[in-house]
């Protein structure tokens, strides 16, 4: 990402529902944290101060999936020319566990990639480091 920026960033935020940023110091503190998988690369953003924050996009890999029991039992065919499956976000979304990466912290949703999970280890640490800007929502594994 490039562009301008102004006001505050928080340690964590996201610009949209599906990309997650970092100042560089929360993202080195998260590293020594322990969490797994985490990979960032720098944003091209000027700002008018004298000491703008140095800002990361965080590489999210695509993994993991809905269990069956949350989606509707005949969906509808994908669409021939784009693809789309048409699938609504569930209700009450439950995550496939077997599917779920044990290797990572932080991941998309292979069904839905504008999806971020996170882990308990994640959220742990990031109440623990007090780091600002996210907050979680808990979701049943099966």
């Amino acid at each position: 990402m490039e562009g301008t920026g102004s006001g505050h960033f928080g340690q964590l935020f996201m610009q949209d529902p599906w990309s997650l940023y970092a100042r560089r110091e929360a993202f080195e503190r998260l590293q020594e944290a322990g969490i797994r998988g985490l990979r960032g690369g720098p944003l091209d953003v000027r700002f008018r101060g004298s000491r703008p924050p140095e800002l990361l996009e965080l590489q999210l890999e695509v993994q993991g999936q809905f269990h069956p029991a949350c989606l509707p039992a005949d969906p509808r065919p994908p669409c021939a020319t784009c693809g789309n499956d048409f699938l609504k976000l569930p209700e009450q979304p439950i995550l496939a566990r077997e599917s779920l990466p044990t290797s990572l912290d932080v991941f998309r949703l292979a069904a839905w990639p504008t999806l971020i999970i996170v882990t308990g280890n994640w959220v742990d640490a990031v109440q623990r480091l007090a780091l600002d800007g996210l907050s979680f929502q808990t979701w049943e594994t099966r």
